[in-house]
């Protein structure tokens, strides 16, 4: 088993995009990552991540919230997405 890429990529453009990440959507549209709290799902490109935010199968919240690793980019990301096209 391959080890997790492990978030946040260094990135040498500010306003640019990681090369980890441009990697990580060659491969595939979702992968494993490791945060600094826990191992967790990125979804690495953006028609997947509408479908994803838009299907009300998936929760929001972890089902163990007092053991989830809080994070203060999701509200950011939300407000980004829930823009027109």
């Amino acid at each position: 088993m391959k080890e997790l890429p492990r978030l946040p990529f260094d990135n040498p453009a500010v306003l640019g995009i990681a090369p980890q990440m441009r990697a990580l959507q060659q491969e595939g549209p979702i992968t494993g990552v490791r945060t600094a709290g826990e191992d967790a799902w990125l979804v690495t490109r953006y028609g997947e991540v509408r479908k994803l935010l838009a299907d009300r199968r998936l929760g929001l919240s972890n089902p163990n919230p007092e053991q989830s690793a809080k994070s203060a980019a999701r509200n950011f990301m939300m407000a980004l997405m829930a823009g027109d096209d």
